[in-house]
């Protein structure tokens, strides 16, 4: 199998594969948002890496669940992505947003 180490955006800068996982796991997370579909940054049964790393866009740029914890991480870091209360107050249970005021954009704007 063929492992792609580049990517290039719109205008034909290399992307690196942390960028490209970043902006994987946004894309992803922003159809899980829209879909009502709940994933988290705690290792449960949704958690987002796990999850996230059968899903089509990862599959296509060969990213490991590693990667996309990473990404995640990251995300969370500069507030790209935000964990926000779900469900029950006392289970203090917590799901993974896009923030809408950092979105990176469309899927349509996405460089791959």
């Amino acid at each position: 199998m063929f492992l792609q180490l580049e990517n290039t955006d719109g205008d034909g800068r290399v992307l690196t594969r942390k960028a490209v996982a970043r902006s994987v796991f946004v894309m992803i997370l922003r159809r899980m948002n829209q879909q009502g579909r709940n994933v988290n940054a705690s290792t449960s049964s949704a958690y987002a890496p796990k999850i996230f790393v059968d899903e089509k866009e990862a599959r296509q740029e060969l990213l490991s669940k590693q990667e996309l914890k990473e990404a995640m991480d990251s995300l969370l870091e500069d507030h790209t992505i935000l964990l926000t209360p779900h469900g029950r107050e006392d289970r203090g249970a917590t799901r993974l947003m896009v923030n809408p005021a950092k979105d990176l954009g469309r899927q349509e704007d996405m460089p791959f």
